[in-house]
């Protein structure tokens, strides 16, 4: 805790280790059983009900002198140093020595407002300066755990503090369930209408098979006269993106007379990476420098650019590219291999039309995505301002 921190009137401070008992996990690796007791270590934390490591019941009991229980709270003491789970079940947990297991807490401390504490700038920055960093992997120890400082208001305010924060919580949570089940409808939506399984309104001509050699050109134009240009590349999660993003540094040549010039609209692929998808559409930037690695195309007027993007993203794609890699000498497709993949395509009107529909689930996602930031933003700085006193409730 900062020495020059204001103490709010009435709060007081406390060391960790006197508002709990801190004890920690089995020192072994267990012997997993197919079920039994839930085991977590610290890569289970996020939703520790979930794990799928379990110990037997008898080993529980062996080891395990202080047994969780509902309000306690796991603690990480590797890897995400300080992470915390507040438990909130009632069944038997085991955890590994990686977690640290906050039992007891006193009733002068109401364990929810802990676990928000536990997240606050002021506790993470404490832990912070107790840990082990030149260990490895990086761990902070038992006691050190109980010496943090923790700044604590009277019970009733705490309790008040918590059930704010919790509302936000509730709030988040709800956003990341809406946002899961609206992608889950989406896959949905895009299995039916990419294979023609669901035809929509006012569309019943025959769809035909192509291969993609007659529906996609390469375009291989070089930046002949080394103009500034920005330097991008293709992540297989996030699409185009800013080489210096990707890296972290530029790793391009100064001189990128040689490099792939792609316009929007365009797609690209690293041949030695479309088995895990690195191609995209490029939408975020008007023109762009690619390097030589990578194969630049677009499409023909066959085939609409944008249900391509979403073909393209989906198994009907992805699963002939494994098939088709499978077995092979090849690590890499090359453009005219990718000629040789075929597709069944509606009518052109019928493509934008499945497109214009997908486009509406994505835009639906992304404000509920921009809804969940700021959710998110929201909640940090009430953690700021709450967790400190600097405004009371």
């Amino acid at each position: 805790m900062a020495k020059n921190i204001d103490i709010p009137e009435g709060w007081e401070v406390k060391k960790l280790g006197e508002v709990c008992n801190i004890h920690d996990g089995i020192h072994s690796t267990p012997k997993y059983t197919s079920s039994g007791v839930k085991f977590i270590s610290v890569e289970d934390i996020a939703d520790y009900t979930k794990t799928n490591k379990y110990i037997s019941k008898n080993d529980f009991e062996k080891f395990f002198k202080y047994k969780p229980k509902i309000n306690d709270i796991f603690l990480t003491r590797i890897g995400n140093i300080g992470t915390p789970a507040l438990i909130y079940t009632d069944e038997d947990i085991a955890y590994y020595v990686t977690i640290s297991l906050l039992h007891n807490i006193i009733k002068q401390v109401e364990s929810k407002f802990l676990y928000y504490l536990i997240q606050g700038n002021e506790f993470q920055q404490e832990i912070y300066k107790r840990t082990l960093h030149v260990a490895f992997p990086k761990k902070i120890n038992l006691n050190e755990i109980g010496e943090c400082k923790i700044l604590l208001p009277p019970i009733d305010e705490q309790k008040k503090i918590a059930d704010i924060l919790s509302l936000w919580d509730k709030a988040i949570q709800q956003t990341k369930e809406l946002i899961a089940y609206k992608e889950t409808q989406k896959k949905g939506l895009m299995q039916n209408l990419l294979t023609g399984k669901k035809r929509l309104h006012g569309f019943n001509e025959k769809w035909k098979h192509y291969h993609l050699k007659y529906l996609i050109k390469e375009v291989n134009i070089r930046n002949k006269n080394n103009e500034e240009i920005e330097i991008l590349s293709v992540s297989n999660k996030h699409g185009f993106i800013m080489q210096d993003d990707f890296f972290d540094k530029r790793v391009a040549s100064k001189n990128t007379k040689n490099y792939k010039i792609v316009k929007r609209n365009q797609f690209a692929y690293n041949p030695s990476r479309i088995n895990v998808g690195s191609i995209a559409l490029l939408e975020n930037f008007n023109i762009g420098l690619l390097s030589p690695m990578y194969i630049v195309f677009e499409c023909n007027n066959l085939l609409s650019y944008v249900y391509f993007n979403y073909w393209v993203t989906s198994h009907l794609f992805t699963g002939v590219i494994k098939t088709y890699l499978s077995g092979s000498v090849r690590d890499s497709l090359n453009f005219k291999d990718m000629g040789q993949i075929s597709i069944i395509l509606p009518p052109l009107e019928e493509q934008k039309a499945i497109a214009d529909i997908l486009s509406k689930a994505d835009e639906e996602i992304n404000l509920l995505n921009k809804q969940l930031d700021l959710y998110t933003e929201q909640k940090k700085g009430l953690m700021q301002n709450l967790l400190t006193g600097k405004i009371r409730v």
